[in-house]
């Protein structure tokens, strides 16, 4: 991590130096996810990362909320209970990434379970320090349960989100927001951006943002760009279309899997389906030839291994990919050495790429892509859905639309907007 910014050192630095607890939002592509890797290469304290979906945990080598609290379902009644042990009291530091999937219930079910199990029963949290990771205007906390039948446990709350729960009575962590953007550079798309997360658009924007549309690119036969979903029936339907268009035999690539692997949350597919000529999206980097997000095309099929070809400059670039192991990891309680660690509690091999046709909203979070087309179809149903989709480019340029952007896709919760400036943030 040679070339990271020297302000998130400093600022991982100061966290990992404090006790004190702290809020850190920023933009799409502001350096988030390099934050958290700096804090789990550099931190010496018993520390534990933890996310609110299986898709979150896996992408930081953490664990999922509900399961390292053992929280049990059905979980909109979360009933924090007493552990054996006390692992929990050796616990100095708990990092929550993607904050804005967070429901108020389930943060003060943390605190009640911290409480109960943690250092400090007075304190908030257990006197644990908190490191809460996040964009608000990206995607909103998953209900579990029909809107129409409002449970008593919702009705406690203000709003759906973690900044309405009722620890944040009695607590107040340190704010800090990233505001250099690194995925985008052009001040005109940078500006559009911000106007689409706030859900404040003037003319001008909705012309430029307009000017993108491109109906063709949703030709389910051609894949100039890797189109961007609101439903998982939409990406499935386009992705098995493209693949039986393409001339020659389909060859499967199934998953091996090794232990308790969450396979419904893994970026990759158990069985993996594959022609050649056809596109692919890496979803993991490595070093030297591939980035998550890069594209390219299959041109040889082997039993265990595919050959890709990528687009370089000046000439292209023929990369042979073979399994690749992913992790899943359980925060464990070491008492021999009185720590806290990540323990394997299972693994899968599998190609590291995934037909790129297209891909849900909801799964390109956190991703950058070179070239994409977002594709509404009905219409955007969820708070920061079209931001999010938006921000996933580089550049405007490489970004269409398959039909023009409406108002009614623009949904941002003004609740957001009233907290986040009621805590001084434009």
């Amino acid at each position: 991590m040679a070339n990271v910014d020297p302000k998130l050192r400093h600022l991982a630095a100061a966290i990992e130096q404090s006790n004190e607890s702290w809020l850190i939002l920023g933009r799409a592509g502001t350096g988030k996810t390099t934050l958290l890797r700096l804090l789990r290469r550099n931190s010496r304290k018993n520390i534990a990362f933890l996310a609110p979906t299986g898709m979150a945990a896996l992408n930081i080598g953490g664990e999922t909320l509900h399961s390292f609290f053992r929280f049990k379902p059905p979980f909109q009644y979360l009933q924090p209970c007493k552990l054996r042990g006390n692992a929990l009291r050796e616990l100095e530091c708990v990092v929550i990434d993607e904050i804005s999937m967070v429901s108020p219930q389930l943060l003060d079910a943390v605190d009640q379970s911290l409480r109960l199990n943690g250092p400090r029963r007075d304190r908030p949290f257990g006197g644990v320090q908190m490191i809460l990771v996040g964009d608000l205007f990206q995607l909103p906390p998953v209900e579990n349960k029909p809107s129409d039948e409002p449970g008593p446990e919702l009705l406690e709350y203000h709003s759906p989100f973690f900044f309405s729960a009722r620890v944040f009575q009695n607590w107040t962590p340190r704010l800090h927001e990233l505001k250099r953007i690194y995925r985008q550079t052009d001040s005109d798309f940078l500006d559009l951006l911000q106007a689409v997360r706030v859900g404040q658009l003037a003319p001008s924007h909705w012309e430029l943002l307009n000017s993108r549309v491109e109906p063709a690119a949703i030709d389910p036969q051609s894949d100039e760009y890797l189109v961007l979903t609101t439903t998982n029936w939409q990406a499935q339907r386009l992705n098995s279309y493209y693949l039986n268009a393409l001339p020659g035999k389909v060859q499967t690539y199934p998953a091996r899997l090794e232990g308790d692997f969450p396979v419904q949350h893994a970026n990759v597919d158990t069985d993996l389906h594959l022609k050649e000529g056809a596109q692919v999206m890496f979803v993991r980097n490595k070093t030297g030839s591939w980035q998550n997000g890069t594209l390219g095309r299959v041109i040889d099929l082997d039993v265990d291994k595919i050959t890709v070809e990528v687009p370089r400059t000046p000439k292209p670039e023929y990369l042979e990919v073979d399994y690749e192991k992913w992790e899943a990891y359980r925060m464990d309680y070491n008492s021999e050495e009185g720590r806290w660690k990540p323990k394997v509690r299972g693994a899968l091999w599998q190609l590291p790429v995934r037909l790129a046709r297209a891909i849900t909203i909801h799964k390109s979070q956190g991703k950058t892509y070179e070239r994409a087309a977002i594709d509404l179809g009905s219409g955007a149903f969820a708070h920061g859905q079209l931001y999010v989709a938006l921000s996933r480019c580089r550049a405007l340029q490489n970004l269409v639309l398959t039909r023009p952007v409406r108002e009614t896709d623009l949904i941002v919760d003004l609740r957001i907007r009233e907290w986040m400036l009621s805590v001084g943030i434009d």
